[in-house]
């Protein structure tokens, strides 16, 4: 987004997969976690990374039902790609970000999808993310060899 706003004339159009103006709730945004969750969620990273809890719920989103050798295999990728640290950092900074105060200056057509029922990004909250020339598509859950996940129906 922040190239779309410094450089737009690079920038031919966005696309934004399963995200919110901002992750942690506030007044004027009633999505996302609260601080408190927010906090218990960067609690399951310093104490079990990756945690069952984490990927199935506002860590990765994979959902509660999701194939148990699925969660396994994510889990070893995901510990072979950071360690409790850097995902601790990450996940600190994601908490802090919020978007709404650029997303007016991003002029380059944008679509936005969430999927139904996903446990990381309201579907809702989506709609909060006003560009210019924007459109919305809310994508069913559908099985994958993965588990459920949220695709564009074609």
């Amino acid at each position: 987004m922040s190239l779309c706003r410094h450089f737009p004339q690079r920038v031919n159009s966005l696309l934004v997969w399963g995200a919110q103006a901002r992750w942690i709730a506030s007044p004027d945004h009633p999505w996302g976690q609260t601080q408190e969750e927010h906090d218990r969620m960067v609690a399951m990273i310093d104490d079990d990374w990756p945690s069952f809890e984490y990927i199935t719920g506002p860590g990765a989103g994979v959902g509660k039902d999701a194939d148990p050798a699925f969660i396994e295999s994510l889990s070893r990728y995901m510990r072979a790609a950071a360690n409790p640290s850097a995902v601790h950092a990450y996940e600190q900074m994601n908490g802090q970000i919020d978007t709404r105060p650029i997303l007016p200056s991003i002029q380059a057509p944008a679509l936005v999808m969430n999927r139904t029922g996903d446990p990381c990004a309201n579907a809702e909250a989506a709609r909060d993310m006003h560009c210019y020339r924007c459109r919305y598509e809310r994508c069913p859950q559908i099985e994958t060899a993965c588990g459920k996940f949220g695709m564009p129906a074609t």
